[in-house]
């Protein structure tokens, strides 16, 4: 059986990943980390060096070039940016 974890909990979490993950990032680079639980009642959190409407048209932009064109193979040139 899965463990459940607490959302403050997986808040606290994805707070701490962040920092690390930011304290690494050089300038201008951008960064989200989308922490969620698997199964009914799961919830997600998330934690952004951005703007929020930058991290929102990113995560926008994500969707349609998942739904688009599927896990690229490593080294393939990104598809071309669909929304602007």
């Amino acid at each position: 059986m899965t463990q459940r974890v607490r959302l403050p909990e997986l808040e606290l979490r994805a707070a701490d990943l962040g920092k690390v993950i930011g304290d690494q990032m050089p300038p201008g680079v951008g960064f989200c980390l989308v922490l969620f639980q698997f199964g009914p009642g799961g919830f997600l959190t998330y934690v952004s060096n951005g703007e929020r409407a930058d991290t929102i048209n990113m995560l926008k932009e994500l969707i349609v070039t998942l739904e688009l064109h599927g896990d690229q193979p490593p080294g393939a040139p990104p598809p071309p940016a669909t929304l602007g």
